[in-house]
C-alpha cells in the first residue's frame, strides 16, 4: 500500500510538471510578431528561452533590443522597447531604366527621393533616375524632362481666367412687372384721371410706396436643432489619404444659428464625437489589426455658410473650425482571426487631451432650415506624444430643427 501511494504521488507530480511546461510565455518582438516560449533567463543584453514541448529544453537567445514585451504565463507583462510602426508600403516608384518598387515615400527634394521599404530600411535615389511616383491616394508626379515654359503657360492660363472673369456680365435680378389690366369704361361717378391709380390699388391691395421700385426685405429667422449622423475616420501622418479600412463611428449634438439671411448663415455646434483609426499590417506574418477609438466633447464654429437662396431646395457650402476635449479612449489589437486584446502601449501613447482643426461642409437646406450635410474634418493637433499622428474623417448627418 505504501508503494501504491508513492506511485500515485509521482504520477501527479509528473502531470503537474507537464502542465506547467505546456503553458508558455509569449514574446512580442518589436515588429509585433509573437513567439510562444518559456522564459529561462533575462539579462541586460539578451533573453534566454526554450520552446514549449522541447524535452531537451534547448536554450535559444534573442537580443533584448529585438523584444517589445513579454507576457508571462501568470498574466504579468514586462516591456523592454517600443514596438515598430505598422509599416505600409503603398506608394509606387518607377525608375527610368524600367524598374519599379513598392515603397513608402518619405521626402522628395530637388535632388533626391527618400523612401523606406517594408523592412523599415531607409533608402534614397537621385531624382534624375526617377521617372514618376504614384502615391497611394492616386496622385501621380512625373519627373521626366518637361519644357521650361511650363510655369509661363500656367501664368498665361491664370491671366486668361482673370480676364474672362472681368468680362463676365453681372447677374441682374429681374424686377417683377406690375400687371395692368385692359382699360374698361370708367364709371360715370368717377373722373377719368383717377382710373389708373384706382386699378393699381385694387391689384396690390395697398397703396404703392414712394420707392415702389424696391422689393420689400424678407425676414430670415434663426434656428436651434439636433444634428446626428455617422462618420468615417482615420489617422494620418505625412499626407492625407483615403482610408482603405476606415473606422466607422457616430456623432450627435446641438446646433445654434448665430446669424441668418437669404444667402448667409453662421452656426455654433456642441457635439459628442467619436473618432479613431483601424489599421492592418499586411506585410507581417501573422497579419495584425489595431484599432483606436477616441471620444471627444467638441465645439464646431461655422462662421461662413453661403447659401444659393432657393425657397425650397437650397444648396450651401461652409467653412469653419473645431476645438475638442478628449473624454476617453480605447486601443486594441488582434492577430489574423483572433480576438481583440488591450493594447496598453498605444493606450499610454495617447496623452494629448485637446484636438483642433478645420472643417468644410456641403449642405442642403430647405429654405432657411438645414436638412442634409456632408463634412470633412482635418485635424491639426497631434494625438500621440512623440508621433505626428492626427485625426481626419468624413461624416454624413441630418439636422432636425426644433
Amino acid at each position: 500500500m505504501r508503494n501504491l501511494y508513492l506511485a500515485i504521488l509521482l504520477l501527479f507530480t509528473s502531470l503537474f510538471c507537464v502542465a506547467q511546461t505546456s503553458q508558455s510565455d509569449t514574446i512580442y518582438r518589436v515588429d509585433r510578431s509573437k513567439i510562444a516560449a518559456v522564459i529561462d533567463e533575462v539579462s541586460t543584453e539578451e533573453l534566454l528561452y526554450f520552446l514549449p514541448g522541447d524535452k531537451d529544453q534547448k536554450k535559444i537567445k534573442i537580443a533584448r533590443g529585438e523584444v517589445w514585451k513579454v507576457v508571462y504565463v501568470n498574466g504579468e507583462t514586462e516591456i523592454f522597447n517600443l514596438p515598430g510602426p505598422l509599416k505600409t508600403v503603398n506608394d509606387k516608384l518607377f525608375l527610368k531604366n524600367g524598374e519599379s518598387f513598392q515603397v513608402s515615400i518619405q521626402e522628395v527634394t530637388a535632388e533626391v527621393v527618400r523612401f523606406s521599404l517594408a523592412t523599415n530600411e531607409q533608402k534614397q535615389l537621385p531624382l534624375t533616375q526617377v521617372e514618376k511616383i504614384v502615391y497611394v491616394n492616386g496622385i501621380e508626379h512625373s519627373y521626366a524632362q518637361e519644357p521650361e515654359a511650363t510655369p509661363v503657360q500656367a501664368e498665361t492660363k491664370a491671366a486668361a481666367a482673370a480676364v474672362s472673369e472681368k468680362q463676365e456680365p453681372a447677374l441682374v435680378t429681374p424686377q417683377k412687372p406690375v400687371a395692368v389690366p385692359t382699360a374698361q369704361p370708367a364709371p360715370t361717378s368717377e373722373p377719368a384721371a383717377a382710373r389708373p391709380n384706382e386699378i393699381i390699388i385694387k391689384i396690390q391691395h395697398e397703396p404703392a410706396p414712394e420707392n415702389s421700385g424696391k422689393e420689400p426685405r424678407q425676414e430670415h429667422k434663426g434656428y436651434v436643432g439636433i444634428r446626428v449622423g455617422g462618420s468615417m475616420t482615420s489617422f494620418y501622418t505625412g499626407k492625407v489619404a483615403w482610408p482603405k479600412k476606415p473606422f466607422y463611428n457616430w456623432e450627435a449634438g446641438l446646433g445654434f444659428s448665430l446669424a441668418s439671411t437669404k444667402h448667409y448663415n453662421a452656426r455654433l455646434e456642441l457635439v459628442y464625437a467619436n473618432k479613431g483609426s483601424r489599421e492592418t499590417s499586411s506585410d507581417q506574418q501573422p497579419e495584425i489589426t489595431s484599432r483606436t477609438k477616441i471620444t471627444y466633447g467638441q465645439a464646431n464654429l461655422l462662421p461662413l455658410i453661403l447659401k444659393a437662396g432657393g425657397s425650397k431646395l437650397n444648396p450651401a457650402i461652409g467653412v469653419g473650425g473645431y476645438y475638442a476635449y478628449r473624454i476617453k479612449h480605447v486601443s486594441e489589437f488582434k492577430e489574423a482571426d483572433g480576438e481583440y486584446e488591450a493594447d496598453d502601449l498605444t493606450q499610454d501613447l495617447i496623452d494629448h487631451k485637446f484636438d483642433y482643426g478645420a472643417l468644410v461642409m456641403l449642405a442642403f437646406y430647405s429654405g432657411d432650415r438645414p436638412l442634409l450635410e456632408f463634412r470633412y474634418e482635418h485635424g491639426l493637433a497631434e494625438v500621440m506624444k512623440g508621433l505626428k499622428v492626427k485625426n481626419n474623417g468624413l461624416s454624413v448627418s441630418l439636422f432636425l430643427k426644433f
